[in-house]
């Protein structure tokens, strides 16, 4: 009962953000951006679903997106050739709608079809099999991972892939003090005018989905598939100190520079042993 009742918290808090189109984050940042595609594909300028379709080198025929939202990456996924066909999943009508609309403008209404389902169940019943499973930012809000991931298992194909880019950093419950430490320290070396508020752990307390398990994820996803491929590509500072920096009116030199310092800081952060918070992971099923 409780794991339902979470999620219609969540179902209705997505619908809010998806209808406000507000789901800015640090990702959004172009100095982060180009961050995160050196770290994934080796090239400022080259995007994961770019590299994936490289390192993949042929068109599968059928996808699925697990928690779809708007449909970005599905209509990135058909338009790049990565598959010919894409069904999407999300617990939100109102995302599934805008979803479907925005396919329709860009011409690919055809090629991808979207559902309702919730993560937490059987989102899929009907015959198809799928080549690959996608999940873009939405594993970290599966509570029940041990029968969302045997779910996905059972409706791939015979060694099919799973395409996961999430946040796998530490679960809602374990950002106490001692886990803000290094990043409050951090957040002090930046200039006062680029600050805004008192930091706070990145998790927001109002969804009750946010990072439930999300420091369980790789464990879970080990027991199933075999990684191809695997990717580190930080957060663990950019994500909890971005949404208190200040940047209005500031020239983007002067951006780039307080931005290039924190990357730097990260960087240090995770050479000295801590594992990236975000990651791109590619694998087969065993």
């Amino acid at each position: 009962m409780l794991s339902k009742m979470r999620e219609t918290v969540a179902a209705w808090i997505w619908s809010r953000r998806h209808d406000r189109e507000d789901l800015v984050s640090w990702m959004h940042e172009p100095f982060a951006r180009r961050y995160i595609n050196a770290s994934v594909s080796g090239s400022e300028h080259v995007w994961p679903m770019e590299w994936f379709r490289d390192e993949l080198g042929t068109t599968l025929d059928l996808g699925l997106s697990v928690g779809c939202g708007l449909g970005a990456l599905e209509r990135d996924v058909v338009s790049k050739g990565i598959c010919r066909r894409m069904v999407g999943v999300d617990i939100s009508d109102l995302a599934l709608e805008k979803a479907r609309e925005l396919a329709a403008d860009d011409g690919l209404g055809d090629d991808i079809e979207y559902v309702k389902g919730s993560f937490n169940e059987a989102f899929w019943g009907r015959p198809e099999r799928f080549d690959i499973i996608f999940f873009h930012q939405a594993m970290h809000h599966v509570e029940k991972l041990e029968l969302c991931l045997e779910h996905v298992v059972s409706i791939l194909k015979p060694g099919g892939f799973l395409f996961l880019d999430e946040y796998v950093g530490p679960s809602r419950t374990d950002w106490g003090g001692d886990r803000m430490a290094e990043a409050t320290r951090v957040f002090q070396t930046v200039p006062p005018r680029y600050r805004r508020g008192r930091l706070r752990a990145p998790i927001d307390w109002r969804d009750p989905s946010e990072a439930i398990r999300s420091a369980e994820i790789e464990d879970n996803v080990a027991r199933h598939f075999e990684p191809i491929q695997e990717r580190g590509y930080g957060g663990n500072l950019l994500a909890v100190l971005h949404p208190y920096l200040q940047f209005d009116g500031v020239p983007e030199e002067e951006r780039n520079s307080v931005l290039s310092g924190l990357v730097d800081a990260e960087r240090r952060v995770i050479a000295n042993g801590e594992r990236p918070f975000y990651r791109i992971y590619w694998g087969r099923v065993r």
